[in-house]
């Protein structure tokens, strides 16, 4: 039977159920036996053989890494083909991009290898601009503004092309990405 390996990198005291938590910060003690492993990935890499991993989830960590470049390769290297790897990060001119610890910038083409595109070891499979919504009722519009700006690829290029990024600044990007191999 073939095992599925999925990685919460990043994943500090929360882990995504389903998913084995990959964080620098040891909290093992929050999870059961197996579910968590400490690592400091931007310095050893990826605790995890090669084309082992069927899917990838971080939220808000790979913009911590120092060494985003050499991270990715470590992504791509411990994935199965076809393997789904989903990464949230700060929008480029949200506030939560700008924190100290903060050492790489994410933009809507970040993942696309505009120069490259066909050595990428992963196709993009989607790109969506995610906005503040907590609390609900006072972010409201932000529903509409997430739901316009992401119908359509050319719609969302237009969004950040024009400047409507600074009038409507989003908060997160999502990107879904399959790892070619």
């Amino acid at each position: 039977m073939d095992e599925k390996i999925r990685l919460d990198i990043g994943c500090g005291a929360k882990k995504r159920k389903g998913y084995i938590g990959l964080d620098f910060v040891d909290h093992t003690v929050l999870y059961p036996k197996g579910e968590f492993v400490t690592a400091d990935i931007d310095k050893v890499g990826i605790p995890f053989p090669e084309n082992s991993v069927t899917r990838i989830f971080s939220h808000e960590s790979m913009e911590h890494f120092k060494r985003f470049e050499f991270v990715m390769d470590e992504v791509v290297r411990v994935c199965k083909n076809n393997a789904i790897v989903e990464i949230i990060v700060p929008h480029n001119v949200s506030d939560g991009a700008f924190y100290e610890k903060h050492y790489t910038f994410f933009r809507v083409k970040s993942f696309q290898g505009e120069y490259e595109l066909e050595s990428l070891p992963y196709k993009v499979e989607k790109v969506k601009i995610l906005f503040w919504k907590k609390p609900g009722w006072l972010f409201f519009p932000n529903y509409l503004w997430e739901f316009l700006f992401n119908l359509h690829p050319r719609v969302l290029d237009f969004y950040h092309k024009t400047g409507l990024k600074f009038l409507f600044p989003a908060w997160s990007f999502y990107y879904k990405l399959r790892i070619k191999k």
